[in-house]
């Protein structure tokens, strides 16, 4: 079950880090399916379909990714380039900015910030 940014933020810390748990299991999940259509081309599947089928893994990646930063950190708006990248991954930060789920927002003593 998926709550908004206000349910989020009344959840106890242990409901919360449970979610997380379990958003991070489903994001190995889905990033070890793409290494596998990477290697192993499935037989039933043409090359175009299996495109598709990774770029439909990556954005629910981040789409995965963006809520996991909504649970951590509840109530928040911005969050530094070098935060969400030792949570999510360099890969999963393109990934959210071409999906508008977060935008650069300012640059403040070299580091890049963004807003959820």
């Amino acid at each position: 079950m998926k709550y908004s940014p206000r349910e989020i933020r009344s959840l106890s810390d242990k409901k919360r880090h449970a979610i997380i748990g379990d958003v991070a299991r489903e994001v190995r999940s889905k990033r070890n399916t793409i290494k596998t259509l990477h290697k192993v081309h499935p037989l039933n599947m043409t090359e175009d379909e299996v495109q598709l089928k990774i770029q439909d893994l990556t954005t629910q990646i981040a789409k995965a990714d963006h809520y996991r930063l909504q649970l951590l950190y509840p109530g928040i708006e911005t969050i530094y380039e070098d935060r969400i990248i030792e949570i999510c991954g360099k890969s999963s930060v393109k990934e959210m900015v071409s999906n508008g789920l977060i935008e650069s927002c300012a640059m403040i003593n070299g580091r890049k910030l963004y807003a959820l």
